[in-house]
């Protein structure tokens, strides 16, 4: 699940319950190239046998938010929900992927069968873990910082969009929530802060494993080895950034990390839980559609925000070492920027789900209707 909440007002619907269709692509039913899968070229790709196959009436292997997917011989096939869908962006993003993933998926063809968007790929053979281990993160960051030399922000690291392969590698999948971002610059964060991979993992990949390393008695062990990979990663790049106050912030960042104490250990695990509480409250504003929920959840986030920034405030002066206050002061600027920014979202979230709760208010779509109905039914 995406994290991607806006500023909402009172007299804006939000803008991301629709994608806008950007562009118009022919269909050419002899359309043929030569592909590599991984490691194999795959020859004589013909657009006519996905779209016979597409008319078969197939049997779906999964749904995703926009997408449903198939999967024929070695190419998965993700046909759009909607004719107002466009995967143009994901097209984009599959075209650029790193040649050094061998495993990665492949972009192979995108096209409109009857006014909807289908994206053609190379299927990546594979299992999913309910969490990752220590072992996998070093595979993960490997693959991770990859797509950040190549500017390629995933958007989307849960764990059902990591794939483990049966070679033993790691490839990420489905690109519909990815971005080639023009700016390094990643809202909720300060300036010094750059928008890197690393940052999507915490937003709803590490709290997953987060929560099964709990159940399973290791998770301060796992958490903490965990944050020394993600020193190891930001060592790195530190040398990728683009201004010298972000290099300062990385490698400082990476210093602290290696060997952390009790307090960056806590302050690493506040930041977590305010980007969890933060993506429960967006999957509840914007796909449960359930606005008692959101409204309770987007509180608790505002307010673990809150937490955060008076913990790091303390933390300064209690430091013993300029690395640690340094550490601390740029975890409270970050605290207090997310505190503010979330403030802002929530405020114009609840402006926005009080609005549709007004008689007279006209649901511009699916889930706002689906958010009408909900404010009939009791806390």
């Amino acid at each position: 699940m995406k994290i991607s909440p806006i500023n909402y007002s009172i007299y804006n619907k939000p803008n991301n319950f629709h994608k806008k269709q950007t562009c118009e692509n022919k269909v050419v039913q002899n359309y043929t190239q030569n592909i590599y899968f991984g490691r194999d070229l795959v020859t004589n790709y013909n657009r006519e046998t996905v779209i016979n196959y597409l008319n078969s009436n197939p049997k779906p292997i999964a749904q995703g938010t926009d997408g449903i997917i198939y999967k024929q011989g070695n190419k998965a096939i993700k046909l759009a929900k909607t004719k107002e869908t466009s995967f143009e962006a994901e097209a984009n993003i599959l075209k650029h992927l790193p040649k050094s993933l061998k495993t990665s998926q492949s972009y192979i063809d995108y096209f409109k069968h009857n006014g909807k968007d289908v994206l053609v790929s190379s299927f990546v053979e594979g299992n999913h873990k309910k969490a990752l281990s220590p072992d996998d993160l070093d595979k993960l960051f490997t693959v991770i910082l990859e797509h950040d030399k190549s500017n390629i922000i995933h958007g989307d690291l849960n764990l059902g969009n990591i794939m483990f392969t049966p070679n033993g590698e790691i490839s990420l999948i489905d690109y519909g929530a990815s971005t080639i971002p023009d700016s390094t610059q990643v809202e909720l964060y300060p300036n010094f802060v750059e928008n890197t991979n690393a940052l999507k993992l915490e937003n709803t990949g590490i709290n997953d494993s987060l929560k099964t390393w709990t159940e399973t008695g290791e998770a301060r062990k796992n958490f903490i080895k965990y944050l020394s990979k993600k020193a190891d990663f930001y060592s790195k790049h530190a040398q990728l950034t683009k201004s010298e106050e972000a290099k300062a912030y990385e490698e400082n960042l990476s210093i602290v990390l290696k060997s952390p104490n009790n307090d960056v250990i806590e302050t690493e695990l506040k930041r977590i839980t305010t980007l969890d509480l933060l993506e429960s409250a967006d999957t509840a504003t914007n796909y449960d559609n359930n606005p008692h929920e959101a409204i309770k959840l987007w509180n608790k986030t505002v307010n673990s925000a809150k937490e955060y920034a008076t913990y790091t405030n303390e933390k300064i002066n209690s430091s013993t070492t300029n690395v640690e206050r340094t550490y601390f002061k740029h975890q409270n600027e970050i605290a207090k920027c997310f505190h503010q920014t979330l403030t802002d979202w929530r405020n114009g979230t609840i402006n926005w789900l009080y609005q549709i709760k007004e008689e007279n208010y006209i649901p511009q779509s699916e889930a706002e209707q689906r958010i009408k109905q909900n404010w009939q039914k009791s806390l």
